[in-house]
């Protein structure tokens, strides 16, 4: 039998490379451990210079490393291999730039084998949505797959249908939800709104979008892909028709309802696997059980322990929260687009200050899941307002520094869970886990005082006395501290000092015990050799010695030693007695003991000039040392594993904390926002169920007052649904005229926030505001025409129209932008007009943007009660010559001549153009000496200059409206007194004319810039 040719660490790379692209596509890259690297191969072409084989090319850019020359043969003509690489010990910083750049590693780790052969054997895989980051401020990591299935028309349904199966699992966390939806398809965007919603609530890093080809082509699938996922995400693709590919084989086998069952009993291990999945639908909806199937052995095929101890799923059912479709949380800024960023980019960066990533999580899920449940609400309502007066009612500065301590010093309860599960916590984290218990007793005795509070967590833990629960939870833990756990020496816990930070107390694992006790006295005993060598040199010495003659020093091969310099080693060796005896007193346990140097000591050569002392007595101690602390290292971290399974075994503590923590951490937050925005409590009317309404006064928008600082944001009053006035119908639909740049949009989009601020249980940016809650909102904001390749403007209008008129309700708000924007006049006006009428009669509440004056005259809508034509107020200033933006929503469609009258301000085209180039001069001008001006105490913001009435030196910085007309907050109605638009710079002269006057002005927005007016 011919003797088995050894494969070369090349060959196997590129086997392993080669397999992981087929599978996972070419953003895929093998991670080698050799020593202690972690290596990346390449193959260059010696003639051409191409390297090929892996993508080190671009990983080398995506990480920084730099590619070198490898040594070897790789057994081809004109072909050299080329390495890449970094230490072991930084494995999760490269694994976290990698993943960021949407590549999948796979990551295999070495061990000795017989005859100490190197055996390296994939450890486990990452990818986007299933790395497990150390970073904790990371807050989540979704991954989601999406199952398609089209189904042709048949019998029953006369149309093709669209059946979309989707799960999703937060690595970090456990938590997994699925759902499924089901559409007419006809290849639309609307067809999946729903999934692009999901998608956008849960923001996944990664997604797998399984299809068959049969019935939904690949450049179908394309458009799909486009519409939904323009994340920052991977995109996975798997057709189940390709048999050569074995994910594809995996998603086959998960269509089948016996290896379904077998899934989720492994996973979720429940009681009874038949009861299971009848109570999770698993059985009906056939598309998310084999989506979250799929997802399940996906996770599993690249790291085991990421899906173990899952806690059961959650389905997101439709029916418990307010639709929000065609895109609404985006037009409405409640998230992120794809092209805004900053502080105040949407509500939710805006909001969402909670001190934990456990509440910063809730909070989220609570913003982007507007509720129908109006108990849940009115409760959360009354919580904020005892969190208010529970912090007023306490020396309040001192009472929110205690719990902001306490929140933001505390870890991620969830995410350690994980991490125990896992078997990834680190020693540190022990200590970080036990101070994160010490601040949630803390919090817990700072909030139990209140009654109101306690009975809410009452209802969160399904507990009537959740003081006790969370107190026995924490004497829980606190058992395994006192009784396994030396908290201090696990803070300064490190591989060096291992000896001295044993943090495991003594006498709980004998193994470990005698571990240490030999690991210490190795210590022990070449310690007092050398300071016996150190006390025979300064016996027998001739000179002064200027430093220690002995001392001990370290390698990772050999362990400890002892060196000297040649001179003194001279003089110890002379010295030395044959048969030396050393007492030493063990560090372990106090006790003394002898050690006896019977064998010659000679020297080796040591390091620069040193030699190193050495006989056979001394170097068996130094690798019995080695030794020893290799197997303390194994004891250790197998006592550490028996600890860690004491938390595991009562995953219900960490379950009950985090949900304490996060509640008071989200309730805290809305209670903070309400007091410092000064929002006001909504009025929810649970006696009115047949139609929803808005009655708002003092309106603002959660955003814009905040970015616009050089004018006050103007309030507004909103009615919708119902009148104020007894003698008036209700009005259900309102068109809102302007001109341009007034605030049209502006409004509209504050009405949609306020409402879902609302039904999340938050506070509102009004005076006051009621309503019943809604079931669905729609919007139709202009900005939104590249959603679907290949679509003009006006067809996405009229699909997001075709979406409004067909699930629109009593129960709806419809907010729309310039509707029918992207067609000529007369088909706009008469699709804009059928649009108001149709929805009006369903009795859908809509509040509509236009420009089409031409509708106030025609009688299907004129005849109409419960329609009502509002303006945003501009007036003209003769005298300025400009246009003073008031802002202010005034009864009737307002004039239709603003636009004549700014052509007539600005003098368009040509005066226009040369004043707009004089003001960009006169700007940069103004802008050279800005600097050196001071900076207002009121208001850093506002920078102190020349009167802004006569343009003399400026003096004192006064206030339009008096500070004597603020609250107690310093809020004067909606706005802070010390708001820059409140602010003015004056002369002394100017000052004090307005005083004598008692003339109250404010800042207004024109068509010549800001100008300043009375009010």
């Amino acid at each position: 039998m011919p003797k088995k040719v050894k494969q070369s660490i090349y060959d196997f790379y590129k086997e392993k490379s080669d397999y992981l692209i087929e599978r996972y596509g070419e953003k895929s890259v093998v991670l080698m451990m050799v020593g202690s690297f972690f290596e990346i191969y390449g193959f260059k072409n010696t003639i051409t210079g191409d390297i090929f084989g892996s993508p080190i090319v671009h990983v080398s850019d995506v990480t920084g490393l730099s590619i070198a020359d490898k040594s070897g043969n790789t057994g081809e003509e004109n072909v050299t291999c080329v390495m890449a690489g970094f230490p072991d010990y930084r494995i999760d910083h490269f694994l976290s730039k990698l993943n960021k750049a949407g590549y999948t590693v796979a990551v295999y780790t070495q061990k000795k084998g017989e005859k100490g052969s190197i055996i390296r054997t994939q450890d486990y895989i990452t990818s986007p949505g299933t790395f497990f980051h150390d970073n904790d401020l990371v807050v989540s990591n979704n991954i989601t797959c999406v199952w398609l299935e089209n189904t042709p028309p048949s019998r029953l349904y006369t149309k093709s249908r669209i059946v979309i199966g989707v799960s999703t699992i937060d690595i970090l966390t456990g938590d997994s939800n699925y759902n499924q939806f089901i559409n007419d398809y006809d290849h639309k965007p609307n067809n999946f709104d729903e999934l692009e919603r999901y998608l956008t609530v849960y923001n996944p890093k990664e997604i797998i979008f399984i299809y068959n080809d049969t019935n939904l082509s690949s450049s179908k699938l394309d458009d799909i892909v486009n519409f939904v996922s323009g994340y920052n995400c991977v995109n996975r693709r798997i057709n189940l028709n390709d048999t050569s590919n074995e994910l594809s084989l995996m998603a086959v086998n998960c269509e089948k309802q016996t290896y379904q069952y077998t899934t989720f009993d492994t996973f979720f291990k429940p009681i009874d696997i038949y009861t299971f999945m009848e109570e999770h639908n698993f059985n009906y909806e056939c598309c998310s059980s084999s989506s979250f199937s799929f997802l399940l052995n996906y996770a599993q095929s690249h790291n085991s322990s990421l899906v173990k101890r899952l806690p059961f799923p959650t389905k997101e059912y439709k029916q418990s929260y307010m639709v929000v479709g065609n895109h609404s949380l985006k037009q409405l800024n409640i998230i992120d687009t794809h092209d805004s960023n900053g502080k105040y980019s949407s509500v939710l960066k805006l909001m969402n200050k909670c001190y934990t990533n456990m509440g910063k999580r809730e909070f989220s899920y609570q913003l982007l899941h507007p509720s129908l449940d109006t108990e849940w609400i009115t409760q959360q309502y009354y919580m904020i307002d005892i969190f208010q007066k529970f912090i007023s009612e306490h020396d309040d500065t001192s009472l929110k520094t205690q719990m902001r301590s306490c929140l933001v010093n505390s870890c991620d309860l969830s995410r350690y869970f994980r991490r125990i599960v896992m078997n990834k916590l680190r020693f540190c984290d022990i200590a970080t886990l036990y101070d994160t218990i010490g601040y949630v007793r803390k919090l817990l005795h700072i909030v139990c005082v209140d009654t109101n509070i306690m009975n809410y967590m009452g209802t969160l833990l399904h507990n009537e006395v959740p003081f006790e629960l969370l107190t026995n939870h924490l004497k829980y833990l606190d058992d395994i501290y006192e009784t396994y756990i030396d908290v201090e020496k696990c803070k300064s816990y490190s591989i060096e000092n291992i000896h001295s930070c044993n943090f495991i107390k003594k006498g709980n694992f004998e193994y470990l015990d005698n571990a240490e006790e030999k690991y210490v006295t190795t210590i022990d005993i070449l310690n007092n050799i050398t300071s016996t060598f150190n006390t025979i040199y300064d016996t027998n010495k001739t000179t002064k010695r200027n430093s220690v003659p002995c001392r001990i020093q370290k390698t990772e091969k050999s362990g400890y030693y002892i060196d000297s310099t040649k001179t003194h080693t001279k003089t110890i060796l002379d010295n030395v007695d044959k048969n030396l005896k050393v007492l030493y007193k063990s560090s372990y346990n106090g006790k003394f003991s002898e050690f006896c140097l019977t064998d010659t000591i000679t020297t080796t050569k040591s390091k620069q000039s040193r030699l190193r002392f050495t006989s056979r007595q001394i170097d068996a101690v130094s690798m019995k040392n080695l030794q020893y602390k290799n197997e303390l290292e194994c004891q250790l971290k197998s006592a550490f594993n028996i600890i860690t399974d004491l938390f595991k075994s009562n995953e219900q503590v960490f379950s009950d904390l985090s949900t304490f923590m996060k509640h008071i951490d989200v309730l805290f937050l809305k209670a903070r926002l309400s007091t410092e925005l000064n929002y006001c409590r909504p009025t929810i009317n649970t006696t009115r169920q047949e139609e929803s309404y808005i009655d708002a006064k003092g309106l603002r928008h959660t955003l814009i007052e905040h970015i616009q600082t050089q004018e006050i944001y103007v309030p507004n009053d909103i009615t919708i649904g119902v009148n104020d006035e007894d003698d008036c119908e209700d009005y259900r639909s309102m068109l809102l005229f302007g001109t341009n740049a007034v605030g049209k949009s502006s409004f509209i989009k504050s009405v949609g926030i306020a409402l879902i601020l609302a039904q999340s249980g938050m506070y509102v940016p009004c005076s006051s505001f009621e309503y019943s809650p809604f079931e669905s909102i729609y919007t139709r904001i202009i900005g939104n025409d590249n959603i679907f390749k290949g679509l003009s403007t006006f067809a996405v209008e009229m699909i997001e129209l075709q979406n409004i008129l067909r699930y629109s309700n009593e129960k709806t708000l419809v907010l729309g932008d310039e509707l029918c924007s992207g067609t000529e006049h007369g088909s706009a006006i008469s699709i804009f007009v059928a649009g108001v009428q149709y929805l009006t009669m369903k009795g859908t509440k809509s509040i509509f943007a236009t420009h089409f004056h031409e509708v106030t005259n025609m009688e299907e809508l004129t005849g109409m009660k419960d329609i009502v034509f509002k303006h945003m107020s501009v007036e003209y200033d003769a005298v300025m010559d400009a246009l003073i933006y008031n802002r202010i929503i005034k009864d009737g469609p307002g004039s239709n001549s603003y636009g004549l009258e700014v052509c007539k301000s600005l003098n368009l085209p040509v005066d226009f153009l040369d004043m707009a180039q004089n003001i960009r001069i006169r700007v940069h001008e103004e802008d050279k000496t800005v600097a050196h001006h001071k900076v207002s105490h009121f208001n850093s913001k506002k920078i102190m200059g020349n009167c802004e009435m006569c343009g003399k030196k400026g003096a004192d910085v006064h206030h339009m409206q008096y500070q004597s007309d603020a609250d107690e907050r310093g809020f004067i109605k909606t706005f802070h007194k010390n708001h820059t638009a409140n602010l003015m710079n004056l002369c002394k002269n100017c000052h004090d004319k307005i005083h004598l006057k008692n003339t109250k002005l404010v800042k207004r927005k024109t068509t010549r810039g800001k100008k300043i007016v009375e009010l």
